[in-house]
This record gives C-alpha cells, sequence and structure tokens, in this order.
C-alpha cells in the first residue's frame, strides 16, 4: 500500500504517511456528479460581489435569506490540516499528541484539540514537526475567533522557518491575512505557489482567499479562481475538509447540483454546517421544502444558524 500524496510505503491501518503526513484513513466518499479536479490552486478569498438574494415563490411576507459572504466563515470548517510523521521515536509522544488533536478536531471538539497541540508544540523537537503543529494550533484557534493566540502561534512558527522557504511565505501570509492585509497576503501566498504549486494547505487556503467568506479582500474576489483552486486542493488531499470547501466555491458560481452532490456524502450529524450550505443552496434552486429540512438538520446538530435564515425557517 502506498500513500496517496508522496507514494511512498505506508501499513495497512496506518493513520498518517511517516514521510509526508498526510492522513490516510479518510475515506473516499464516492459522488458521481463530482467535477474531476483540475491542476489549479485552491485558497481562501472573498467573492467579487455579493451574490443575489434568492427570490420567493410564495407571498411578500416570506423572508429568503440571502447568499452572503461574511457572516458565515466562522460557521464551517475551512482549513486543512497536516498529519505529522514518526520521524524518530525521541518525539513520538508530541507526533502522537498532534494526530490526536486532529482526530478531536474533525470529530468537532476544538477545546480538546487546542490543549493537545499545546502540549504537543512543546513535545516534538524536530522544527518541520514543530512548524506544522504550530500551524495546526493557529488555524484552530483561528475557527475559534482567538485571533491573538493565533498570531501567536504562527509568529511562533515563523520564527522557525527557513527565510524565503515554502513555510516562511505560507505562514507569512496567514498573518498578513490576519491583519487584514491581502495585498501582502496574496504576495507570499504567490511566493509559496512558486516553491511548491502542488501543497493542499495552500491550495485550499488560496480557494477561500478568492471566495473571501471574511470580506477581508473583496478587491480579490474571484470565484472561479477559488473553484481552480479548490478543485486542486482536493485533487491532492481528499479529505473532508476539501470536499466542503470544494462545495461551497461550487456554491459561489452558482452550480448548486455539484454543491448538493458533495455535500450529500457527508456525515451531517458530525458536519452539521454541511447541512447549512446544503440548505443555502436548495434555497437557491428554490427547493424550499429541502431548504427547510437541511436548515432544521443543521440547527439540530449544533450549527448555530444567521437570523436571515432562522426568519426563513420561521416564514416557510
Amino acid at each position: 500500500m502506498k500513500c496517496p500524496q508522496c507514494h511512498q510505503p505506508v501499513e495497512n491501518g496506518q493513520k498518517y504517511c511517516n514521510n509526508c503526513g498526510r492522513r490516510l484513513d479518510v475515506p473516499n466518499e464516492p459522488s458521481t456528479t463530482a467535477p474531476t479536479p483540475t491542476k489549479i490552486n485552491t485558497s481562501v478569498t472573498s467573492p467579487t460581489n455579493t451574490p443575489p438574494t434568492t427570490s420567493s415563490k410564495n407571498d411578500e411576507t416570506e423572508k429568503t435569506p440571502k447568499k452572503k459572504k461574511g457572516s458565515i466563515v466562522s460557521w464551517i470548517m475551512i482549513i486543512a490540516f497536516i498529519g505529522l510523521g514518526a520521524y524518530n521515536s525521541f518525539e513520538q509522544k508530541g507526533i502522537d499528541k498532534n494526530n490526536d488533536a486532529l482526530e478531536n478536531f474533525y470529530a468537532g471538539d476544538n477545546q480538546s484539540a487546542i490543549q493537545k497541540l499545546e502540549e504537543a508544540k512543546n513535545n516534538v523537537i524536530g522544527d518541520e514537526n514543530k512548524i506544522n503543529t504550530l500551524k495546526n494550533l493557529a488555524y484552530i484557534y483561528v475557527t475559534e475567533a482567538q485571533i491573538e493566540q493565533a498570531e501567536n502561534a504562527f509568529n511562533e512558527a515563523l520564527a522557525l522557518c527557513e527565510k524565503d522557504s515554502f513555510d516562511y511565505y505560507l505562514i507569512s501570509g496567514e498573518l498578513a491575512l490576519l491583519k487584514n492585509d491581502p495585498a501582502n497576503a496574496l504576495a507570499n501566498f504567490d511566493k509559496a505557489l512558486l516553491i511548491n504549486p502542488n501543497d493542499y494547505q495552500l491550495n485550499n487556503t488560496l480557494a477561500l482567499f478568492y471566495i473571501d467568506l471574511d470580506e477581508i479582500a473583496p478587491d480579490y474576489v474571484d470565484y472561479q479562481k477559488g473553484l481552480n483552486y479548490a478543485k486542486k486542493a482536493y485533487e491532492l488531499d481528499q479529505s473532508e475538509i476539501t470536499k466542503q470547501n470544494l462545495a461551497i466555491a461550487h456554491f459561489f458560481v452558482e452550480d448548486y447540483d455539484q454543491t448538493i452532490n458533495l455535500l450529500l456524502t457527508s456525515n451531517l450529524k458530525q458536519h452539521p454546517y454541511a447541512a447549512f450550505w446544503l440548505g443555502l443552496a436548495y434555497v437557491s434552486k428554490e427547493d424550499h421544502i429541502n431548504a427547510q429540512t437541511f436548515f432544521q438538520t443543521a440547527l439540530d446538530n449544533g450549527a448555530e444558524l444567521p437570523p436571515e435564515v432562522l426568519d426563513y425557517m420561521a416564514g416557510n
């Protein structure tokens, strides 16, 4: 058996590749209509304009949620993480902590993930493993809107990077985004892309940059670029995260059927925000019965829905 990313030999049942750190136990969830990924980059960007409000077929009092980009970013997992390979036995404890933290994160337990990553960063010794652990920690802090802690973790990782290396530019770009400096962020991401155009984490980041859910970079919004990078990220790492981001990218180019086909393969109890995006896709198709069903599924499984969606549900 070989790693699908670096093609090095791996054992059956192994969770992470010892060479590149790719997670191995994520099943490739089949979708007959899932697009064939093309060689393009994926990252985080904002859309060029606010998507139109979906019109309602019912009376004038019915409230339909807008396909708005800004208020959604903290509600769905959008970043990609790195599992660590066992490079030597001395730091195995830290490696195990990192990988256990990712399991907690995929299960929705961010606080346990943060706790384990804080411990892991003190156990791992090799610079590469420590950088990846700190990056994982920073990304989870971002999802928890703990920006100062995220900046601290990124800065600690940056201090370990060789100047002008791939991670140096990737982390510098992430820090620029946290400081609302999209021009500097993109300049750094582009330099990282020249060094390693086939890094799934960078492609995922670029997809998100061009979709710009956070409304940090409205001047750079390009939905088609975002979709291209999302396809590339999914091609390189067919994980739940890259799949959901690809579905979101299809949503913003108004390919709602692809959004639906991808997200229907997700475990909606474990990923309630996938149900949220399914609801938005069905609203856009004016299928209000399915929209209600999936919004309710998201709500029942712990998703925090925006007021406009709650108003829509009350009016239908």
